[in-house]
């Protein structure tokens, strides 16, 4: 069984989002829904019912090692990391309830839920449909739709995290850009109860609007200034995708920045806003996050590669040098 899915649930007619992995991986429980879920019901759905206890680690002669412990998953008693004496675990229960909290809600919000390397990494994504907005009206069938991911490990590797990414759902680009003006993400490290910062959270994560507010007046501006194809080879070979000038044309023509210019070209989802700095920023989103190549490092698979290039990694720079190419133009 890959790593990278243990086992997930999902609203069937959203399709799968990028996160989660791909549909390639065979074995794993899954669960397609019928519609939008509860954090508890999805919980279930999701096979992320169960918790995690901190048990003494000792040696294999029966010494205990007294400043560690291990995190242990009670369903089957599966080790799941080493972790100081600090370290206070967040049950799966906690994360949807946390996400609940964080946007005053128990309704049917949540859309997909996976295990993710074996129970070490676990999340939860919940639809904001309140915050929806549409890039240059209605007619342009531009609507974005707004996720609030709540991400959590019980390895002790990374801290409790939320982000909201913005994904466009005619063709599933991410649109989550390090918009300066609003926060899009919170940590919180596994010390400490977790009551007391709700209400830090939710103004770190701008979920009053902020965010989705910033991005549909970038939008906005974006869509209504136009490019033309040079000016779009420009920002794809100069800024995002650099090429030497001395080059040979065959490596100029398997260059990542021709193959992003011939996305720009002909992608359907494109077809819309071609011809806008908007529709130059969606192609090198779309090219970045769908048709880059990732491959798998150490314990982590393709798809974790990408889903982390995509949130913080070269995918993301490479949607913000576009941006700030843009704004030059």
């Amino acid at each position: 069984m890959p790593a990278e899915v243990e086992s997930m649930a999902w609203v069937g007619d959203r399709g799968l989002p990028w996160w989660v992995g791909t549909s390639q991986d065979t074995g794993q429980y899954r669960n397609e829904l019928a519609g939008l879920a509860t954090g508890a019901e999805m919980r279930v759905a999701a096979g992320l019912d169960w918790e995690v206890e901190l048990e003494p680690v000792q040696t294999a002669s029966g010494i205990v090692i007294p400043d560690k412990r291990a995190v242990v998953r009670q369903t089957d008693l599966a080790p799941l990391g080493v972790v100081g004496m600090k370290y206070q675990p967040v049950q799966n229960r906690e994360l949807d309830e946390w996400g609940d909290a964080l946007v005053d809600s128990g309704e049917a919000k949540y859309e997909t839920a996976a295990s993710l390397r074996g129970g070490r990494t676990v999340f939860f994504s919940m639809e904001l449909n309140h915050l929806e907005i549409n890039i240059g009206g209605d007619k342009l069938d531009e609507a974005i739709k707004t996720y609030l991911l709540l991400t959590n490990t019980h390895d002790g590797t990374k801290s409790l995290e939320a982000v909201i990414c913005c994904i466009r759902v005619v063709c599933a680009n991410t649109l989550n850009m390090a918009l300066r003006s609003a926060s899009a993400s919170f940590r919180l490290r596994h010390v400490g109860a977790m009551g007391g910062k709700i209400a830090a959270a939710r103004e770190a994560l701008g979920i009053s609007f902020r965010y989705t507010t910033e991005l549909k007046a970038l939008g906005d501006k974006l869509i209504m200034e136009k490019v033309v194809e040079d000016q779009v080879w420009d920002i794809l070979s100069k800024a995002v995708w650099p090429v030497d000038p001395e080059w040979s044309d065959a490596r100029l023509e398997n260059s990542l920045a021709t193959g992003a210019m011939e996305l720009y070209k002909t992608s359907p989802n494109l077809d819309n806003i071609r011809g806008t700095k908007w529709g130059v920023l969606q192609a090198v989103a779309e090219f970045a996050d769908h048709e880059t190549v990732f491959r798998g490092r150490g314990s982590s698979d393709a798809a974790d590669v990408r889903a982390n290039s995509i949130l913080w990694g070269q995918a993301q720079w490479r949607k913000e040098l576009a941006l700030k190419a843009l704004a030059k133009v």
